[in-house]
């Protein structure tokens, strides 16, 4: 009769040829099958001792040899294969990751020399080993893929962290989303995608023909084709390939810029305990205020906006790690180990592995299941490594952020990443990145409560919170010029006109009074001038940088396109100033 449990791996038969009492005795006819039972059990014997000796072997020599320094100089020759016995205590070891897929736990079997290779529905799930076969489970939490002590005599399989190995995400085609490449100083990065799991990467060794100034970031979805090569560095090899159009998918839009969002920001404890330099009640007090800081994100956010946008702390919510035991949202923030990662690795390796963690600590599939936003604060010398800027980076049109240490807690720079994950570019003069000093997108301060300042009038116009105040002219719009008076953002509340925009056919410019007071009055650039701005016409929706193109004082004048706009009296008590603006040949305006 055969027997077999669940947990076995494969069936077992009795021995026929053995009697069931003691002592034992042959039945009749089965000296041969005897003298095969002997020869099988002394080869298993051999097999075990073997065994024995290698996992023996293994383990004395990758306590020194394997470690968070040296990682990148170990003979992966010496050490053929990464599986660790279920009695080896360690997390997931130095230079290995989680076979977190059914394509990579297949692609290391075989690496590994496993010959068969099962996915079911174990209550082991991931990628491990039990006798000769490897195995993927698809049962149990998230969390549990990388659980390093499995039952009955089963062996977790790691991937090997190496640009060569970690290729698992090209053996299919993969649909993700696009974001627009990054740009510093006039330098124009690769695009940027997001997998399903919040992970991102940069696409590299696109093909000439690449054309992506039809997609839209944040919103348009792409597939990679099955020749790329992902890895661990954080780029995604093309080899010359070209992403295909999927599809539109527009979540964040429609009340991007009104309503509660919730927002977390997330402390990190790297290999040889790198950690971020500020504690979680001082952060949470630099971004919500929950003690002393009364000027922070949240209310500057508010301030700005008049209430429309109001930033709040991520909701309490209790999680277990894989590395520190039970982990705590409190206040809006979180603290998460990843003692596997190095500062040295750079900002790309240290986020996917935040992003990983926070997964695997919270069950979610994806971080942005947590808040609305998300604030990566990394440990001092993480952005000494790669090409982003050196104080922080985020996605446009996004819910990720990424700060280098104790520029978490500037408030200009939360205003400016976020401003990007709201889907704002960056605001230039003259061409230059960052020139444009008169609203958050330009360049940032490390004060943690100023300066204390809002957007430019292009910025202003995006969000959409001063419509009922705007003055629309040129192209369908009625009005075809304005001569009145501008009130600035601080004075929303009392004025009649806080914005001008003049549509265009190769820019729209927008006009505003730059009052440097109250939610204003830390304007690094304009103060108390009407300020010009432009930039390429869209939608409000839209994501594009902006242009600063005059500063006007009173009695100053700039001819633009095929308008004039004459700067009158300027009042800094009222906060007003009179502006005209006319179509180039036309002296006076008899419609405002």
């Amino acid at each position: 009769m055969n027997t077999t449990s669940s947990d076995d791996i494969e069936a077992v038969p009795q021995e026929e040829c053995l009697h069931s009492v003691s002592p034992l005795k042959l039945k009749p006819g089965c000296k041969r099958a005897a003298i095969l039972v002997s020869v099988a059990l002394f080869a298993i014997a051999i097999s075990a001792a073997v065994i024995l000796f290698s996992k023996s072997k293994y383990n004395t020599q990758s306590t020194h040899a394997i470690n968070a320094q040296d990682v990148n100089a170990v003979n992966t020759d010496a050490y053929p294969v990464a599986v660790f016995p279920t009695s080896d205590k360690r997390q997931i070891p130095d230079g290995f990751r989680v076979c977190d897929t059914e394509e990579a736990c297949n692609q290391r079997r075989q690496e590994l020399g496993f010959e068969k290779y099962i996915v079911r529905a174990s209550a082991s799930k991931g990628c491990f080993s039990k006798g000769n076969n490897a195995y993927f489970g698809t049962g149990g939490s998230l969390s549990a893929i990388s659980k390093p002590n499995l039952p009955r005599g089963r062996e977790r399989i790691y991937c090997e962290m190496t640009d060569d190995s970690f290729s698992t995400l090209s053996i299919q085609e993969k649909v993700v989303t696009y974001f627009a490449p990054f740009e510093r100083y006039g330098i124009i990065g690769g695009p940027n995608i997001e997998l399903n799991d919040g992970t991102f990467y940069e696409l590299i060794n696109l093909s000439p023909d690449f054309d992506d100034s039809n997609w839209i970031t944040g919103v348009t979805t792409i597939s990679i084709p099955i020749e790329a090569k992902f890895k661990a560095d954080g780029t995604v090899d093309m080899k010359g390939t070209i992403p295909t159009f999927v599809a539109d998918v527009d979540t964040r839009s429609e009340s991007r810029f009104e309503g509660k969002k919730t927002l977390l920001a997330v402390r990190v404890v790297a290999a040889n305990n790198k950690t971020t330099g500020i504690d979680e009640y001082s952060l949470s007090d630099s971004i919500f205020g929950i003690d002393a800081d009364m000027v922070n994100l949240a209310s500057q956010f508010k301030d700005c906006s008049y209430g429309q946008l109001k930033f709040i702390t991520a909701q309490y919510r209790s999680g277990k790690s894989r590395n520190s035991g039970k982990v705590d949202i409190v206040n809006g923030v979180v603290t998460v180990q990843v003692p596997s990662t190095r500062v040295s690795q750079g900002t790309a390796v240290m986020r996917n592995a935040i992003s990983e963690e926070l997964n695997a600590i919270f069950d979610t599939t994806n971080p942005q299941e947590l808040a609305d936003y998300v604030i990566y604060c990394l440990p001092p010398g993480t952005f000494s490594t790669g090409t982003y800027s050196n104080v922080g980076y985020a996605y446009y049109n996004s819910w990720l952020s990424v700060f280098n240490n104790e520029w978490c807690t500037s408030l200009s720079l939360q205003m400016h990443e976020i401003g990007h994950s709201l889907n704002f570019g960056h605001s230039n003069e003259g061409g230059v990145t960052y020139e444009d000093g008169s609203g958050n997108m330009g360049a940032s301060y490390k004060s943690s409560d100023r300066p204390k300042m809002c957007f430019n009038a292009a910025k202003s116009w995006q969000t959409g919170w001063y419509k009922d105040k705007e003055i629309s002219i040129g192209g369908s719009r009625e009005l075809k010029c304005f001569s009145g008076v501008l009130h600035g953002i601080p004075d929303y509340a009392k004025a009649t006109n806080v914005l001008i925009r003049i549509y265009g056919k190769q820019r729209d410019v927008f006009i505003n009074f730059n009052t440097k007071k109250g939610i204003n009055q830390g304007t690094q650039e304009g103060g108390n001038q009407v300020l010009v701005v432009s930039r390429p016409p869209g939608n409000r929706d839209s994501f594009s940088v902006s242009n600063l193109e005059a500063k006007l004082s009173e009695g100053d004048s700039f001819q633009f396109d095929k308008y004039n706009v004459y700067v009158g009296t300027i009042n800094i008590g009222a906060g007003t100033a009179e502006v005209t603006v006319l179509p180039l040949g036309q002296e006076i305006c008899d419609e405002t």
